[in-house]
Order: C-alpha cells, then structure tokens, then sequence
C-alpha cells in the first residue's frame, strides 16, 4: 500500500489495518474500472471518510489480478484530496 511519506509492504498493510480504527462512515464517489486484460483491473474513485470525528478524502487506486478463481489486491494507493471539501 503507498500513501503520503510511507509504503507499506504485506506484513505491515495487515498490521496497520489491524491496528487502525473502523471509519464509522464513508461515501466512495467517482467510481471508474480499467480494465487491464482478462485478469487484471485498476479500479478508481474518490474517498471520503470519517472516524473518531477526524474527515479523510483521497483520490484513490487499487489494483487487482484474478487469482486461484478469486481476485487479489496487488497494489493500493492514495492521495490526500484536501482540495475537494
């Protein structure tokens, strides 16, 4: 997973999830699809989200390959949209 100043591998993306809060709401917006071939996709949108009475929203990509007859995440990224308040 990459965010702002840091990029998590497996290990550390399980714990940090682990670790973190739930978002006690969240609105996802400007959903988009790419496909990239048969078994693989970029999917897009716009996140916004609240927790412990903090806002959050990202722009964000995630990337995901199919997999032993499932689809798995192989890479996700976010970008802080301060802007789009």
């Amino acid at each position: 997973m990459v965010f702002p100043g840091m990029v998590l591998d497996k290990e550390r993306t399980i714990g940090a999830i682990s670790d973190a809060p739930p978002w006690s709401e969240f609105n996802l917006t400007d959903l988009g699809v790419i496909e990239a071939g048969p078994d693989s996709a970029v999917v897009t949108y716009c996140a916004t989200a609240s927790r412990t009475g903090n806002r959050y929203r990202a722009l964000t990509s995630t990337a995901y390959a199919r997999r032993d007859g499932g689809w798995r995440l192989l890479l996700h990224q976010q970008t802080p949209d301060a802007d789009g308040d």
